[in-house]
């Protein structure tokens, strides 16, 4: 296994720097996943809803992170890894504040869908770049620092 980076690769401390931010992204997208279980009493309160209806909200998130994944994939390839993450990232951002300043269902709704499909591009997003800025034998401990995140 070659053990050199690819030509166009930045700095190894720029390349671990922006790796992290996807791996930051990664967690936040997580955290995002999970949110709705330990909020369950203050959102069914807030928008007077069933157990029922609350899932289907939660899962939200769910159904674009999963329609995300081969556009992901082709996107990751096209724009770059940076520009990937980067556009996740304030996406992300985007999403969550829909979701924080929801003044109904539907407006949730929107922002689980726009936090799920965007926080999808991570994972990938960190896979290309460890197999683009990190030589090639790193890209085992990379790709396993990422599920571990």
């Amino acid at each position: 296994m070659n053990a050199e980076r690819s030509a166009g690769a930045p700095p190894i401390h720029v390349a671990w720097l922006v790796w992290g931010m996807g791996a930051l992204l990664y967690f936040v997208g997580f955290f995002h996943r999970v949110a709705p279980a330990v909020m369950t009493g203050e959102l069914m309160r807030e928008f007077n809803i069933s157990a029922v209806a609350l899932g289907n909200l939660a899962s939200f998130y769910f159904y674009s992170y999963v329609a995300m994944q081969i556009p992901t994939g082709i996107l990751a390839d096209t724009i770059g890894p940076r520009r990937l993450l980067s556009l996740g990232a304030v996406v992300a951002a985007i999403g969550a504040i829909v979701f924080a300043i929801a003044p109904n269902l539907a407006w949730a709704g929107v922002g689980r869908l726009l936090i799920g499909g965007s926080v999808a591009v991570a994972f990938v997003g960190m896979l290309k770049l460890a197999g683009c800025w990190f030589p090639m034998n790193y890209y085992a401990m990379v790709s396993g620092m990422a599920v571990t995140c």
